[in-house]
């Protein structure tokens, strides 16, 4: 515990400290923290809480900005070309860490220092490093070459290696803490990525990265975003996997294309075959309109169908952000958004958001544990008080520190007049290169008074979001069209119908609709039946009365 600020206030430095001492060849990742000696115990969260479904990720993308400094050059022989291959290849191997997650990173710009460093490398410690690193994006780099992760990477002969350490800085970027017993990954008896290996992502970092995407995984898109390639081949290019122009499919190689029933070499569809690839093909046939073909990710996402003419599912879509969700929650970018459940989050089942007074106290003072927005390296904007309730975090109901990712700040201010303890997390920006994700900022979408809403840390008025009438019988969709309940139809769900939304594709009847179709079938069948017995039996009883009537 140090004092911090005043009197009132106390700060803590909580860091999990690998098992074993470093290798010298290890890259570091930030300066360790010393033990800290308060009585409380760690207690480790259940990843699984976070969850909201079980059901697989939706693919999402990420760019990333290389930055090699001149000895890159020196060590590929002034070979230009190398430098680009290798920068291909480490992004490659990046890429293939990743998918396993459902996550593509992209290589969106590299930038080689040829004549001098733009930045001092030497001396110093990291984090002296990663804040000049930091000036320079922010001041040169992001305007040239935006991407959503920028890594500088020293001059190191072996690209798997610094791939694997990319992938490593990277992985801590998306919400994954370094591996720890029991974490096992797949050939993992090196070690897996998050400790000291190369094996793959263990079971406990996919488990983390689908808690970060629960919490609305703001810095990823959706999907991947497409090349904006500069000058490309004019026409399509039949064998590299993407349908162009006149294809009809592209299945790759000649021996890709021996293996797929589907689809030709010629890049045309099988005879026969009315599709070879998309969620709403199978075995080269059209799944029927209202296949569900993307389920729900979350409360705050909604289903998409096949509408039985393209191979492609709809557009992903979801509850308009503002939508009202589970512990006085707002949906915001898919995710389910609450101080709340954030406090519980960070600081276990019996954490709860605090009362408005902690928020004054703190988000005020404009420091690293208190403040509105992070402007640089040490500056800071304090909260105005009508916005104080969207800066950083505030908790009660704490009762010992949970295992949190490596130099978390956590601290606790007490208001002595009103016997409050308020617990948060501080961030400063030279955590951003560490991986190291800002947990304890107020999300977007949480509830700040009556009919207002966190955006952009900062308390506006809900009206600001307003959607779509829907006749209470549906929702608006982050298209700002209604997605209708079951039983009424889009657009304004004011007719009978199945649901869903003109972006969804047409849902199909339900499970029990089709029951009751099937019994009514049959009920009519067993009656048509019944009917013919007993006109047979009328008729054969007519006849034998004629036999033996005299």
């Amino acid at each position: 515990m140090a004092p911090n600020r005043d009197s009132l206030t106390t700060a803590s430095l909580v860091a999990r400290i690998p098992r074993g001492p470093p290798s010298p060849s290890q890259p570091r990742f930030g300066v360790r923290a010393a033990m800290w000696g308060f009585p409380l115990h760690a207690r480790a969260l259940n990843v699984g809480a976070l969850i909201e479904c079980a059901q697989p990720l939706h693919p999402r993308s990420l760019d990333l900005v290389l930055v090699f400094d001149r000895d890159r050059l020196g060590l590929a022989h002034g070979n230009l070309s190398r430098v680009v291959t290798d920068a291909a290849l480490l992004t490659a191997i990046v890429d293939s860490y990743f998918q396993d997650v459902g996550l593509r990173v992209r290589l969106a710009g590299l930038e080689l220092w040829s004549g001098r460093n733009r930045i001092d490398v030497g001396p110093g410690s990291l984090a002296d490093v990663l804040g000049r690193f930091l000036q320079y994006r922010a001041s040169s780099l992001q305007r040239r070459l935006p991407g959503d992760w920028a890594h500088l990477t020293l001059a190191d002969a072996d690209v798997l290696t610094a791939a694997t350490w990319t992938a490593h800085a990277l992985g801590h970027a998306v919400g994954m803490a370094h591996d720890r017993a029991p974490c096992r990954c797949r050939g993992g008896d090196g070690g897996c990525v998050m400790g000291a290996g190369r094996a793959g992502f263990s079971d406990c970092s996919y488990g983390d990265y689908l808690a970060f995407v629960s919490r609305g995984a703001a810095c990823l898109t959706a999907a991947p975003r497409p090349v904006a390639a500069s000058p490309a081949p004019p026409g399509p290019r039949c064998g590299n996997k993407v349908v162009e122009g006149w294809e009809q499919c592209d299945c790759g190689s000649a021996g890709e294309c021996q293996r797929d029933p589907c689809c030709q070499h010629s890049c045309r569809l099988a005879p026969g075959a009315a599709c070879s690839s998309g969620l709403c093909c199978r075995r080269c046939r059209l799944r029927p309109a209202g296949h569900l073909c993307r389920k729900e990710e979350s409360e705050c996402d909604l289903p998409e169908y096949c509408d039985g003419a393209s191979p492609r599912c709809p557009a992903d879509t979801y509850k308009l952000d503002g939508t009202p969700c589970h512990h006085g929650g707002q949906c915001f970018g898919k995710a389910c958004r609450s101080r709340y459940m954030q406090c519980q989050s960070l600081f276990g089942p019996g954490a709860r958001d605090a009362p408005r007074r902690c928020y004054e106290a703190v988000n005020v003072v404009g420091d690293q544990y208190g403040n509105c927005e992070i402007r640089g390296v040490a500056s800071y904007r304090a909260c105005p008080r009508a916005d104080a309730v969207c800066g950083r975090l505030q908790c009660v109901g704490v009762g010992g520190v949970p295992v949190l990712p490596e130099h978390t700040l956590v601290i606790a201010t007490r208001l002595r007049d009103d016997n409050l303890v308020c617990w948060g997390t501080g961030y400063h920006l030279a955590m951003r290169p560490l991986g190291i994700p800002d947990a304890g900022a107020v999300p977007d979408g949480a509830h700040c008074g009556d009919r207002r809403v966190c955006v952009g840390r900062t308390c506006v008025n809900r009206t600001a979001l307003a959607g779509c009438a829907c006749n209470g019988r549906g929702v608006c969709n982050s298209a700002r069209h209604c997605h209708c309940v079951y039983g009424w139809a889009p657009p304004f769900c004011e007719e009978r119908g199945f649901g869903g939304s003109v972006d969804s594709g047409p849902p199909g009847p339900t499970e029990a609709t089709l029951s009751s179709n099937v019994q009514a079938t049959l009920l009519l069948l067993l009656r048509l039946v019944l009917f013919a017995v007993t006109v047979l039996v009328a008729l054969s009883q007519q006849a034998i009365m004629q036999c033996f009537s005299p």
